[in-house]
């Protein structure tokens, strides 16, 4: 029955494009634009309010960082939609391969603003805190192991600079609230994120460069998007971990 529905609206989509380039128009180079547009079915995106309760935004100190975590978590329902309901999410489309890579790194800007919210909210509480040579908390050893965001405390206290995505993949293993394995996985996508150009260049020895990603090689496939998508799913338990760990100072009430 789906299958058959969808071949119906596949049809009729052809039949569209078809009607457009018989009236004279050079598709896809003159942008027309016709006067209905399709509507998404209803229901599928996710209100704003439910991210905000799944994630737990609500307890997040920068309300922008909250809002723009939570518009681009259902951003991530389009991708969704596009991946599973097109012919997109196969490999081996050369489009395909392009918007893969995009969608996967949407959702690992997602997850390295949604990590370093986490570890904000332990600085914004932890750089003044009066009870702090009394507290034993792995969090608040692990800002002092971490030599890199000991240095930059204040700095990000400040918000004179935010957290990297490497500090801050780095503290939360550092605190015990990832095992090394996840750190892998987010340290593999963040390497994902950092070729975000299309003429990335590295040196091959001597003064010799070349252009080492090829996306049309299968290199950004569904099994990457759908590793990164399961990997946004899992911080809020790692938020949950970071609540009971701060249950006394940190989160004794949600902020405004």
């Amino acid at each position: 029955m789906i299958e058959q529905k969808l071949k119906q609206v596949e049809k009729i989509l052809q039949e569209i494009e078809d009607v457009i380039k018989s009236e004279g128009f050079n598709v896809p180079e003159d942008l027309v634009r016709i006067p209905y547009k399709l509507s998404f079915p209803r229901g599928y995106f996710r209100k704003i309010k439910d991210i905000y309760e799944r994630y737990k935004l609500y307890f997040f100190n920068d309300k922008t960082l909250a809002r723009n975590i939570a518009y681009a978590i259902q951003y991530t329902d389009f991708l969704n939609y596009i991946f599973n309901r097109t012919n997109l999410g196969n490999n081996g489309l050369s489009i395909g391969s392009i918007f893969r890579k995009n969608a996967i790194i949407s959702v690992v800007t997602v997850i390295e603003a949604y990590i370093a919210g986490m570890v904000e909210e332990v600085i914004n509480e932890c750089y003044e805190c009066t009870k702090q040579a009394k507290c034993d908390s792995k969090i608040k050893k692990s800002i002092y192991k971490n030599k890199s965001l000991k240095k930059n405390l204040k700095k990000i206290y400040d918000k004179k600079r935010f957290v990297k995505f490497k500090e801050g993949i780095d503290f939360l293993l550092n605190a015990g609230l990832i095992n090394k394995k996840f750190h892998n996985e987010l340290d593999s996508l963040r390497n994902y994120r950092n070729h975000i150009h299309i003429q990335y260049i590295e040196k091959n020895g001597g003064n010799n460069r070349v252009r080492i990603r090829d996306f049309g090689k299968n290199r950004y496939n569904i099994k990457i998007y759908n590793n990164s998508i399961n990997t946004l799913k899992k911080l809020p338990d790692v938020f949950k971990r970071l609540e009971e760990e701060f249950s006394i100072c940190l989160f004794d009430k949600v902020k405004d």
